[in-house]
């Protein structure tokens, strides 16, 4: 019963409103007189309108110059330099890897350990991670790579195709 009260004033309120609206709109389109419109003076602007002003502001230019066009000023250099070796570091042979190849992997649902295949020197070894075989060590076994460690390095060997 509330909502049927509700909706029955607010339908009212929206005609009134509409009703409002729809007269200010008839009354603007009927015939009335024109109202006369004062036309504004014209008044003449003085012949000196493009003379120069003079400036009354001072700018301080005791900063910096933004965009770099003069030098800087170059303090001297009070610092002792120190002689600075430009050499290139020893570097360790790299480790050949290249008789090391993975052939895949087999994985055991029961124990959920996963088997390696390598090829090393054209034998075939199976190895799980922590194992080694003839100095190659497999740290992580992984779908499509392993990481192997040799000679103190690591690296990733992608399944051979």
């Amino acid at each position: 019963m509330k909502k049927k009260r509700t909706n029955l004033l607010l339908g009212i309120a929206v005609i009134i409103i509409w009703a409002g609206a729809g007269y200010r709109v008839l009354s603007a389109l009927g015939d009335q007189e024109e109202l006369p419109v004062a036309a504004p003076s014209m008044v003449k602007s003085p012949a000196d309108d493009f003379a120069a002003v003079t400036d009354t502001v001072q700018l301080r230019a005791n900063y910096r110059d933004p965009f770099g066009v003069t030098p800087p000023s170059v303090k001297p250099d009070t610092l002792s330099h120190k002689r600075v070796d430009r050499r290139m570091p020893a570097q360790r042979p790299q480790a050949d890897m290249g008789f090391v190849k993975y052939a895949g992997y087999i994985a055991n649902p029961v124990s959920k350990r996963t088997l390696s295949m390598l090829l090393i020197n054209g034998k075939t070894m199976m190895l799980n991670e922590g194992e080694s075989a003839e100095g190659i060590k497999v740290l992580k076994n992984m779908r499509d790579s392993v990481k192997v460690a040799y000679q103190g390095r690591v690296r990733f060997i992608v399944k051979s195709s």
